[in-house]
């Protein structure tokens, strides 16, 4: 059986004719109240001024100088990542120059701390972004953390904006990414990692030192890079390629 708008009664139908012949009549408005219901305040009179409250959902759009890696945060930890928690976590690596403005977020509700310095927000807790201006060439450490993950793991999205203080794609990132695993038998030790073309301007090597872990690593347009445990006595020079997945260890 069809549903269709029901009909009114004849006697109904002529009855609501004449009541809206009588509005108009007074320039197409009804009086205040002859519709029976009592005012409200609480509604706006037009849907046109009004809406629902809409979810906001933050995007990230690429340019030449924002860089946007789709990733999964995991809640277990890897052996040696370099940020055990209990809560879903994800290590990067990124690089600027001296001179250079970064700015990083992880969102949805990312908790965003760094080998340089962390922000706080409003609540004087770890905020979901860095903003810095990098006072010497190497690399930065950042630390993804998220809270309250239902599961063993959350997507998210890591946003990276560089913005470089001289002309030359040294320290230019690509977009693309590799994953690098540094073990050790000491959790305490660290590991250099420097591009190789940027290998003779590397002269302190706590600019370019992370500790033993899993990272991202947010690569340059140099594909070799020189790795090596710190003191440093033999580097390895390593091939990292977009999705490519690289371990060392000692």
């Amino acid at each position: 059986m069809s549903i269709g708008r029901s009909r009114l009664p004849t006697a109904v139908a002529t009855a609501f004719t004449l009541l809206l012949a009588s509005g108009c009549g007074s320039g197409g408005r009804l009086p205040p109240g002859s519709s029976g219901a009592s005012p409200r305040n609480d509604v706006p009179t037009s849907d046109t001024t009004w809406r629902p409250n809409q979810l906001v959902v933050r995007t990230c759009k690429p340019s030449p100088t924002v860089f946007c890696f789709p990733d999964t945060a995991w809640l277990h930890s890897e052996p040696g990542d370099s940020a055990p928690s209990p809560g879903a976590h994800s290590d990067w690596i990124a690089f600027g120059a001296r001179g250079d403005s970064v700015d990083i977020e992880a969102f949805p509700s990312g908790i965003v701390t760094t080998s340089l310095d962390q922000e706080r927000s409003v609540h004087a807790v770890t905020a979901s972004y860095f903003r810095h201006r990098l006072s010497a060439d190497g690399l930065i450490v950042v630390w993804v953390d998220f809270e309250e993950v239902l599961g063993d793991s959350l997507t998210y999205t890591f946003e990276l904006h560089h913005e470089p203080s001289r002309a030359g794609l040294a320290f230019h990132p690509t977009g693309a990414r590799a994953s690098l695993i540094l073990h050790s038998r000491r959790l305490t030790d660290r590991w250099s990692v420097v591009p190789l073309s940027l290998i003779q301007s590397a002269h302190d090597p706590a600019h370019w030192s992370v500790p033993v872990g899993t990272y991202n690593v947010a690569l340059l347009s140099d594909s070799l890079y020189q790795i090596c445990h710190l003191p440093c006595t033999s580097a390895d020079t390593v091939a990292l390629t977009p999705s490519r997945k690289v371990t060392l260890s000692r």
